[in-house]
């Protein structure tokens, strides 16, 4: 079983497509996002480095963030239903529409028919960019707070992580719904620098791969 990965598709880049493959969704789902993810470092070079080429980095990175994590809810759901994963505890109360629960009965042993469509119905018209949104989404798949779990891997404080995600969250809220303008009179910016960016770019790749390979 495998369905076909696309980018975010707001990456000004011919969309590329990658399968992922259910039995090694894991690696298949690393590799693509840091495909990805190298097609936004690449967006700036030692000629193209202005800040509104930060600020686009910065909205490409935390569509491909919101993203991935959409299909690593779909991927290790999946896994659940197949005996392959101990179940989460909210995944055992999941409600699916009519309409799917007759596609389940029909073929039981193909979920990716059925249970990630229904996941994409419920799920992908909502946003999981805030890192609240994020956790309260992971916990249909895992009783585990990933986030604690991680910054005790990498001995960081748990409550300055935490902060750091939501200053992104709001650095691209800012930069997406405002074009990062502080000052409606004067049209004045907010300043966005390199080091921010790549500090950012950091930060998320590094979760990323490990909520991928962990969760």
């Amino acid at each position: 079983m495998s369905r076909v990965f696309n980018d975010p598709g707001r990456i000004p880049k011919e969309k590329q497509k990658r399968k992922i493959n259910q039995s090694t969704w894991r690696k298949d789902l690393s590799d693509a996002f840091k495909e990805s993810l190298n097609i936004t470092k690449a967006l700036r070079n030692t000629e193209n480095s202005s800040e509104e080429i930060f600020r686009v980095q910065i909205s490409f990175l935390m569509s491909l963030y919101d993203y991935t994590i959409h299909e690593v809810i779909k991927y290790k759901a999946v896994d659940m239903y197949s005996g392959i994963e101990v179940e989460a505890e909210k995944y055992k109360y999941f409600r699916v529409s009519m309409k799917t629960l007759q596609k389940a009965i029909k073929f039981p042993d193909e979920p990716l028919k059925w249970l990630t469509s229904e996941l994409e119905f419920q799920n992908d018209k909502i946003s999981y960019i805030n890192p609240r949104r994020t956790l309260e989404a992971l916990e249909l798949i895992t009783d585990v707070n990933i986030f604690e779990q991680y910054c005790q891997k990498e001995g960081f404080d748990y409550n300055n992580f935490f902060k750091e995600l939501e200053n992104l969250t709001f650095r691209r809220n800012e930069i997406v719904h405002k074009m990062d303008i502080k000052n409606k009179l004067t049209l004045e910016r907010n300043e966005i620098t390199m080091n921010e960016v790549d500090n950012y770019i950091s930060i998320i790749e590094k979760l990323v791969l490990y909520i991928i390979a962990r969760i």
